[in-house]
């Protein structure tokens, strides 16, 4: 059939446009007249045909960035809106339900942009632009405003301050954006990023100021009175030790969601969880149903990178399994009507948080601590590597503690099968607690009934089961420092003998028969490359022998940092 000859259908009558969909049509004719007059030519009884063809001519200039596309993907949205809408008032319910109602969902799932890409940048970056202008900084913020212009508001409107420490530090990047494009800030939203312990203990009062700021008012009445707020598991963890940071985690956690639900505010508590044990990393799903009640609401939001990104969404089966199984535990998630186990262990929390830090800060505050790590670790070595877009340090040097990254902090004791951030402290706090008349019994009790100390057990005896004595002892003798080698030890044998006796397993990962086989089969492997990295540590010229130890070793381990 010639393409400009009339297509014989009835649908005009048999399903007649809206008014909505008409004025789409008279849209058409005015913006895209040749190809409108076309469509009339061809398609003169099917009006939602033709609506639909010019939907695509629409889409089309957009991609292109000529004129005549749409503004946002609103713009898009209403018109695909109106077409089904019409379908169903023609009695056409079928067709405004099947694939235009996956386009609509993808249209609200992807907008024009696919991912929605995020801003972050230390606190002390933004406060010291203000005085002192940073042309990265402000070509970053204008940036910002040039994405949104192209693909809509939902393609980049998140900045996260990192060691937020008060509402100045958000005030500082609304004054910033304001600078580099006047119309910014009325949307963007601003991500405090707490990760210190005193953050995180006084988390509701910064965010009470915060949520006073006039940049933040404005912007809660354009966003549905919503507010996210992110928490560090790794500098927390690196700072005080897994278990102290892990429950200053949960009582923030709980302290914020109070807090927004007394001011009616929507929070979305982004947890920024590294793929190591030392890091908030685990089984996502676990961890999510392990949450204080009420927090997670329908809404999560979690960190997952480097080899964990690979190995969750390398393979699209696994990936789709993956994404199943944290959407099952969000939706799973206790609300807060459930009973929450920590209200009734206050004394022990207690306890088990301050043993287990006061434990962590004498082995790091120890003169020498940092010298100790540097010699028995392979972190200079890590340092060379192409494996992050930044310094490993945020100081020229490796052994500013404070300065190092938590990435390669936790990276150097996996390498040395020492693990000591995914466990060390842990032993000290559940003997504060075992240690008293009946107290390991409480502790089984929390073991059983509360999800998260179950959680953070399970975590903790993984990173024991990858870690080795006998190559540990070789590493932390490198440094000569038999104090603290005796110190490490002596909190490995307290950790584990604590955790078997909570949990009443006979060995590391007990109820994990699959995984504690998948750990022990590796094992040789993984061993005979310690050793073979232990002999050209610090021979002249080891160190491609050193870089493929260490490639060898991450991908046994299954874990970086």
């Amino acid at each position: 059939m010639p393409a400009d000859r009339p297509v014989p259908e009835r649908s005009e009558r048999d399903a007649p446009a809206s008014a909505p969909v008409r004025r789409l049509l008279r849209r058409g004719e005015r913006d895209l007249a040749e190809r409108a007059a076309h469509l009339a030519r061809v398609l003169p009884d099917a009006p939602h045909r033709r609506a639909l063809v010019l939907v695509a001519e629409y889409i089309i200039a957009t991609r292109e960035g000529r004129p005549g596309g749409y503004a946002g993907p609103g713009s898009f949205a209403r018109d695909i809106a109106s077409i089904r809408s019409s379908l169903r008032m023609a009695g056409a319910s079928r067709l405004a339900d099947g694939d235009l109602a996956d386009l609509a969902a993808q249209i609200d799932t992807f907008g024009f942009h696919l991912a929605s890409m995020e801003v972050r940048q230390h606190a002390n970056v933004f406060r010291a632009a203000l005085d002192r202008p940073d042309d990265e900084l402000a070509a970053t913020l204008r940036s910002i405003a040039t994405i949104q212009g192209a693909f809509g508001e939902a393609a980049c409107h998140r900045v996260v301050v990192s060691f937020c420490r008060g509402a100045d530090d958000v005030a500082a990047v609304y004054t910033l954006a304001r600078r580099a494009d006047p119309a910014l800030p009325r949307h963007l939203d601003v991500v405090p990023l707490f990760e210190s312990s005193a953050e995180l203990a006084n988390a509701p009062s910064i965010l009470e100021e915060i949520v006073s700021l006039p940049a933040v008012r404005a912007r809660r009445r354009a966003n549905g009175d919503r507010l996210e707020v992110m928490l560090g598991y790794s500098d927390s963890a690196k700072e005080a030790g897994t278990l102290s940071a892990s429950l200053r985690l949960y009582e923030a956690q709980r302290a914020i969601a109070r807090w927004a639900d007394e001011r009616g505010i929507e929070v979305t508590l982004f947890h920024g969880r590294g793929g190591a044990l030392g890091r908030g990393g685990g089984p996502t799903a676990r961890a999510i149903r392990a949450q204080p009640p009420g927090t997670v609401d329908g809404r999560c939001k979690v960190t997952e990178q480097g080899e964990v990104a690979s190995a969750r969404y390398g393979d699209p089966d696994i990936a789709w399994h993956h994404l199943e199984q944290i959407a099952r535990a969000v939706a799973e998630a206790p609300d807060a009507s459930v009973p929450d186990p920590a209200e009734g262990a206050a004394a022990e929390v207690d306890a088990m948080r301050d043993a287990s830090e006061a434990g962590w800060r004498a082995l790091t505050a120890t003169p020498g601590f940092a010298r100790f790590f540097t010699a028995a670790t392979p972190i200079r070595q890590i340092a060379t590597l192409p494996i992050a877009s930044r310094p490993v340090s945020r100081t020229a040097t490796v052994e500013d503690l404070d300065a190092l990254r938590a990435i390669p902090w936790v990276f150097s004791w996996a390498q040395a099968r020492v693990n000591l951030p995914g466990w060390f402290g842990i032993g000290s706090g559940l003997e504060a607690v075992g240690a008293t008349p009946g107290g390991l019994t409480r502790l089984r009790t929390l073991h059983r009934e509360w999800p998260f100390f179950a959680v953070v057990c399970e975590n903790a005896e993984l990173a024991l089961a990858k870690a080795d004595r006998t190559l540990a002892r070789r590493y932390l003798a490198r440094a000569e420092r038999p104090d603290l080698e005796a110190m490490i030890v002596d909190e490995w044998d307290r950790t584990e003998r604590m955790l078997r006796a909570v949990t009443r397993h006979r060995q590391l990962l007990g109820n994990r028969p699959a995984l504690r086989t998948a750990i022990d089969l590796r094992a040789p492997a993984i061993d005979a490359l310690g050793f073979l990295q232990l002999r050209f540590l610090d021979e002249r010229g080891g160190g491609p022998v050193v870089q493929a130890t260490i490639a060898g070793i991450a991908a046994g381990l299954q874990n970086t940092g």
